[in-house]
């Protein structure tokens, strides 16, 4: 099993090449997420795919560099 260390490098990595996500989040929780997201320079996108679970939001997020504003 990888260290900590290295499966967070790992993910960083990931995120770093990723140019879109879609996130399930707990409805309480939507506006956090995307804050979150935004300092790892992602930005929420309205889209036809997100759709409402119960009790959660799935948000899609996408790259900054890649949406027009």
């Amino acid at each position: 099993m990888a260290s900590t260390t290295t499966a967070a490098n790992e993910l960083l990595s990931l995120i770093e090449k990723t140019i879109s996500m879609e996130v399930r989040v707990e409805d309480a929780e939507v506006k956090n997420v995307a804050q979150l997201m935004d300092r790892y320079g992602f930005k929420s996108k309205n889209s036809w795919a997100s759709v409402k679970l119960p009790g959660h939001t799935v948000v899609e997020f996408w790259k900054k560099d890649l949406l027009k504003d």
